[in-house]
């Protein structure tokens, strides 16, 4: 029922609005104060959802929406996660579940091997250390304990700029290198951060999670040219967290899934020639934007606006701006 219920939903998500059209606070009005005393079917939660959730949702998977960053689903992915979701394991180590385990291993090696990442990234490059490692995991049911992780980042990167901090008494250790911002695609060049960054022993961590995928296809792989000399690396298509050398990763998850799972049925799905040439057109689509707008070049920032109240202004169409160097 739940399965078609939501196939239901896709098939209808162009009816709906794209941007909810609630007012904050609309659904303390329509739902119970308390938690219903006695269980409730199936059908009549799913009536709810349909009558009061639906209509507070702003539909991300829409043909419509054009706002933040892609939604990224598909029906493979969505499989997946039902996958992961049922089987609702704990892997905090091998012998919690040897499968969370080596599907990542194996699942994070195809994905590394894609964007053409060094070795040293690879888990198949470790594995007798690994082994080792996962023997100590087999002896003990107790996880590992969670660290607690602090994200800073570095808005210039040079030497006279870190010699600067040091003297002031700060400590540098952590610089986050980005493949695509959010709001414009901006790409830091991977490579001279690095070699700053290796001189004052500052782990490098390169968020890659917006434009990252587009790097496996070859003739993109040149934003990331450098990466050997990060110590991390966030992928969006694994949404994963990948560092040079290991199961470190993998140690500390008490997520009750298998992540992996999904982009596993994603790359059997589909392929990795059909992934790539997926991105290609989305590229290709990027260019045709690009060209339209460069016939609009007066008067920018009033159409840019106007344009995006416009569009807004309906619900049926979802678009989100940035506005960089007072431009919109």
């Amino acid at each position: 029922m739940l399965i078609d219920f939501i196939a239901d939903y896709y098939q209808n998500i162009e009816s709906y609005k794209v941007l909810s059209q609630v007012e904050p606070g609309y659904l303390k009005k329509l739902l119970p104060e308390s938690a219903p005393y006695y269980p409730e079917s199936i059908e009549t939660i799913l009536q709810d959802v349909q009558k009061y959730i639906i209509p507070g949702i702003t539909h991300w998977q829409s043909p419509n929406y054009f706002a933040y960053f892609p939604s990224s689903g598909s029906t493979a992915g969505f499989l997946g996660e039902i996958l992961s979701t049922g089987f609702n394991v704990v892997g905090f180590n091998w012998m919690s579940s040897p499968a969370a385990t080596e599907l990542e291993c194996i699942v994070m090696d195809w994905l590394g091997e894609m964007l053409m990442l060094p070795k040293s990234f690879l888990f198949k490059v470790h594995y007798k250390r690994q082994l080792k490692l996962l023997e100590s995991t087999q002896r003990t049911s107790e996880p590992s304990k969670l660290r607690s992780q602090i994200h800073l980042g570095m808005p210039k990167l040079s030497k006279d700029a870190v010699h600067a901090d040091v003297e002031a008494g700060l400590v540098p250790f952590f610089l986050c290198a980005t493949v695509g911002t959010t709001s414009t695609n901006a790409i830091d060049p991977i490579g001279p951060l690095c070699e700053v960054a290796k001189d004052f022993n500052i782990w490098v961590h390169v968020d890659a999670a917006y434009a990252g995928s587009a790097c496996i296809c070859p003739e993109f792989r040149h934003f990331i040219d450098g990466i050997e000399g990060a110590n991390s690396v966030f992928e969006k298509q694994g949404h994963r967290f990948k560092t040079s050398g290991g199961l470190q990763r993998l140690a500390n998850n008490l997520e009750p899934k298998i992540p992996s799972l999904k982009l596993w049925l994603v790359l059997r799905s589909y392929g990795v020639a059909n992934l790539r040439n997926f991105l290609r057109s989305h590229v290709k689509m990027a260019k045709l934007f690009e060209e339209l707008l460069a016939y609009h070049v007066e008067r920018v920032n009033e159409l840019n606006k106007k344009l995006l109240e416009s569009i807004n202004e309906s619900g049926n169409m979802y678009m989100s701006s940035t506005v960089l160097m007072e431009h919109t």
